[in-house]
């Protein structure tokens, strides 16, 4: 998805429903460069904005530790536990 794709669908949503009272953002290039991620022209652009947790965290760590020689040792086995989580079977 595109920024211009991205800032369409906030401003139909906006239309629909009115304005946010905040938004989420995991800081993803899509979004478009303001603070909360909200086309820069709308009215409702101040609302605060939350990163979300697990991708501060993540790029927190990737900026600390990215260039040590066991970082990728250890992206790869999250990768791996992550997808082991995602595969198991959900038992009630």
């Amino acid at each position: 998805m595109e920024r211009e794709d991205v800032a369409l669908v906030y401003s139909q949503l906006a239309e629909r429903y009115g304005a946010p009272r905040a938004t989420l953002s995991d800081g993803a290039v899509e979004l478009p460069a303001t603070q909360s991620g909200m086309p820069e022209k709308q009215a409702f652009r101040r609302d605060p904005c939350c990163k979300i947790f697990k991708h501060k965290a993540a790029n927190f760590l990737k900026a600390a530790m990215g260039r040590h020689p066991r970082f990728a040792e250890f992206k790869l086995a999250v990768g791996q536990d992550a997808s082991a989580i995602q595969q198991t079977e959900l038992r009630t």
